[in-house]
């Protein structure tokens, strides 16, 4: 699926570019860091190469998570990166099957924290948490699907979000 610029991210794309088009060498890593540390950037091979980048592991209170799945080939990539990953979180329109991006995720713990937030989540969300019960929120521009996730010792869950 084909996931559109946002306009906030339009911006960020448009200081990359002026900044690559001035230094091509050195503007790259220095504009990419500057952006946000939470962006996925791309290096200079991939870049040249015409390769997208692979989504980074992220690590957030100290859980590992990753954000992906636009399209199958990048669902492809990060498989080995997920092996060990135990949740999956799948976003969808039940009456298409088209997976769904921008979608806002937030997981508690059994005491109600608040654990992990992902703000415009692409279709997939893998964490690696400890084995209990978790309350996912995952909102949409569609609505918000709330529920309980238990997520196992070994294996994985994986839980499909599905948007009427």
């Amino acid at each position: 699926m084909y996931r559109p610029f946002q306009a906030s991210n339009l911006a960020r794309i448009a200081a990359f570019a002026a900044a690559a088009a001035l230094t091509p060498l050195a503007a790259a890593d220095a504009t990419a860091t500057a952006v946000t540390a939470a962006t996925p950037t791309l290096t200079q091979a991939q870049m040249l190469s015409g390769q997208p980048a692979v989504p980074p592991v992220l690590e957030d209170n100290g859980i590992e998570h990753l954000v992906g799945g636009v399209g199958s080939d990048e669902r492809a990539r990060i498989k080995p990166l997920v092996r060990d990953m135990n949740l999956q979180l799948v976003f969808a329109e039940k009456s298409t099957g088209a997976m769904l991006a921008d979608v806002e995720v937030a997981i508690a713990d059994e005491k109600g924290e608040q654990i992990l937030k992902v703000q415009d989540s692409d279709p997939w969300v893998f964490a690696e948490l400890e084995p209990g019960t978790y309350k996912v929120t995952a909102k949409s521009d569609k609505g918000t699907i709330e529920r309980e996730v238990k997520v196992p010792a070994s294996g994985r869950r994986t839980e499909l979000f599905l948007w009427s």
